[in-house]
């Protein structure tokens, strides 16, 4: 066996295995800078945390419709949606920064993150990162970029030419799709890290075992 390592394998720091309470705020930064499994791992609590939310407003489009007789809720004001696009945006970004962090082995420089991974473009992060997107795939990275921006926080962004005449939580004609189709997505660009990048978590977490959960708790629509 060669003796050598992948450079990318381990992105671990002299400081990553002491008690994050005893480390100084510069090998902190560094730990969550430069270990991807941090940066995915963040991924899968914001994307989880976002399902709850869309099952408030499934069941709240549910009891309207079955009160009123017809769909009610105005999804362009709809709180509920409005936070599941902002965090299921905020998902993608930290799952696609933590495979560029990998892939192109990114570190920390001067007391700032590298600046490969700024920015909110989710579309082109993930060609950066080497995945291809197909079908509502892109349409669906567009809509939460802009969501991240501007939609999922405001009801207007700082520049007229931001507004979109197709409203992400508006124009909905795949939005009940949504959650599915944005959990299949994460998942397929989750299983490109390397199983190696989460051994420097405490506890064991396979990629496998985190795709199932993803897929357990996506909100089923009926």
């Amino acid at each position: 066996m060669d003796s050598k390592k992948d450079p990318r394998a381990s992105h671990a720091s002299d400081s990553e295995h002491k008690n994050e309470v005893d480390m100084t705020k510069a090998e902190l930064f560094k730990l969550y800078a430069e270990d991807p499994s941090i940066w995915l791992l963040q991924g899968v609590r914001l994307l989880r945390a976002s399902y709850p939310l869309w099952n408030v407003f499934w069941r709240r489009r549910e009891d309207l419709i079955a009160n009123k007789g017809a769909e009610v809720i105005d999804l362009s004001t709809d709180g509920f949606v409005q936070a599941y696009l902002l965090l299921s945006g905020f998902a993608f970004e930290n799952l696609i920064k933590g495979l560029i962090v990998y892939q192109e082995n990114l570190k920390v420089k001067d007391g700032k993150l590298p600046e490969e991974v700024y920015g909110h473009k989710l579309v082109k992060l993930a060609e950066r990162a080497g995945h291809a997107l197909h079908g509502d795939e892109k349409t669906l990275l567009t809509d939460l970029t802009q969501a991240i921006v501007w939609q999922g926080r405001y009801r207007s962004p700082t520049k007229e030419a931001r507004l979109s005449d197709k409203d992400p939580a508006r124009d909905y004609g795949w939005k009940f799709r949504h959650p599915k189709i944005a959990t299949q997505l994460f998942t397929s660009i989750m299983l490109e890290y390397p199983e190696a990048s989460l051994s420097g978590q405490q506890e064991q977490i396979s990629l496998q075992n985190l795709a199932a959960l993803l897929e357990r708790e996506c909100p089923e629509i009926r």
